[in-house]
C-alpha cells in the first residue's frame, strides 16, 4: 500500500513539475515609431501548446499574422494555439515597453515552460509538495 502511495506521489510531482522545467520560449518586445509595440515569441521546434498572453493596462491588441482560427482575444487575454510554428508575432497599440505576463499549456511530448511565469503555478507545485510531505509524515511511523 505504501509503495502505491509513493508511486502516486512521485507521479503527481512529475506531472506538476513537467510544465515548469521544460523548453525555453523567448519573448522580445520592441517599440515602433508609429505608436505600436511588436511582441515576438520564439518557440521551440515541433511544439503543440496553448499560449495565453495578458495585455497590460494602457495597451490594445492591434493584430497578428498568426492564423485567425488559432487566435482568440477575450478581454485582456490573448490566446494562441501553436501547432509547430517557430514564432508568433503580434502588435499592441500603446507607448513604451509593456510588461507582459504569459503562460503556456504544453500539449506535445516534451512540454514547455511558462513565459515569465506568474507565481500561481509555482505556488501550486509548492503547495502540492507540502501537502504530500505532511500526508506522508502522518502515515509513516
Amino acid at each position: 500500500m505504501y509503495r502505491l502511495r509513493w508511486f502516486l506521489l512521485i507521479l503527481l510531482i512529475l506531472m506538476l513539475c513537467s510544465g515548469v522545467s521544460a523548453a525555453n520560449i523567448e519573448r522580445s518586445i520592441s517599440q515602433n515609431g508609429d505608436g505600436t509595440v511588436t511582441v515576438r515569441l520564439t518557440l521551440p521546434d515541433d511544439m503543440i501548446m496553448g499560449i495565453t498572453e495578458v495585455i497590460p493596462a494602457g495597451y490594445l491588441f492591434s493584430g497578428t499574422m498568426h492564423p485567425n482560427y488559432q487566435t482568440e482575444i477575450e478581454g485582456v487575454n490573448l490566446r494562441f494555439a501553436v501547432i509547430g510554428e517557430e514564432e508568433i508575432v503580434y502588435t499592441l497599440i500603446g507607448s513604451g515597453l509593456p510588461e507582459i505576463d504569459g503562460t503556456i499549456l504544453p500539449i506535445s511530448e516534451g512540454g514547455a515552460s511558462p513565459i515569465e511565469q506568474s507565481p500561481a503555478p509555482v505556488l501550486v507545485v509548492i503547495g502540492a509538495l507540502a501537502l504530500a510531505a505532511i500526508t506522508l509524515r502522518r502515515r509513516i511511523p
